[in-house]
């Protein structure tokens, strides 16, 4: 007899429940407890995204593409780039398709060979016959990357076996000349509203990269140091 006394009162206490939740009462749940307190540096919003977004392709593409070189030594040839079938729809949407959301070029590697038409110097696809001179490989990197929402980086190379006055102290002074380019690849990045960068060309013009990577989102920046 107790133990069928036990048994209907755990089947009572079973509908009480059962109704309970059938009535929509709202279960109390136990207060979750506060976030600890940071300590020391944090990541800031702009750091956060670029490790959430975690996948990015490097696109390391110039001279050296058609010299068989890891590395070149600046006294390429600049005709001998000739990309005919350069198409970097199809290298954005590729990376977009392989789950990367930014994607990086290199519009400067070591040998100081770039590939738009700086104003600093002839060593560029100004130079090459690739579309008779007029080719830019910044701005069609630039309108895939905005065709596709890909996120912008651009890498240029604080070394420059090109120019005269980066190994010796000449006119134009080279600092002068890093970050005259530096602003020239602001202005590529502003066609696709990089409020970042743009951020730091207008209110901090001193905070230049060394090795620059110009995210749409953030910037992984070093102050550039005059030397």
């Amino acid at each position: 007899m107790k133990h069928k006394r036990i048994l209907s009162s755990l089947v009572a206490f079973t509908l009480v429940v059962t109704q309970g939740l059938s009535t929509g009462i709202p279960a109390v749940a136990a207060p979750a407890p506060d976030a600890p307190q940071a300590y020391g540096p944090t990541p800031s919003e702009a750091q956060m995204k670029y490790y959430k977004d975690e996948l990015a392709a490097f696109f390391h593409f110039g001279v050296n593409t058609y010299t068989d070189m890891e590395w070149g030594n600046g006294q390429e040839d600049p005709d001998i780039f000739n990309p005919t079938k350069l198409d970097t729809d199809q290298w954005i949407r590729t990376v977009q398709e392989a789950g990367m959301k930014r994607a990086i070029l290199t519009a400067k590697h070591h040998d100081g060979f770039n590939l738009y038409p700086t104003k600093v110097t002839d060593h560029s696809v100004e130079s090459s016959s690739w579309r008779d001179g007029k080719g830019d490989v910044v701005q069609e990197f630039v309108d895939s990357c905005t065709k596709y929402d890909m996120d912008i980086g651009f890498y240029l190379s604080p070394w420059d076996q090109n120019l005269p006055s980066y190994p010796s102290n000449v006119d134009p002074d080279y600092n002068d000349t890093y970050i005259q380019q530096m602003n020239e690849l602001f202005a590529y990045s502003k066609q696709k509203d990089n409020c970042l960068v743009s951020l730091l060309h207008n209110k901090a013009p001193h905070l230049l990269s060394s090795i620059s990577y110009c995210l749409t989102n953030g910037v992984q920046f070093k102050p550039w140091l005059r030397f």
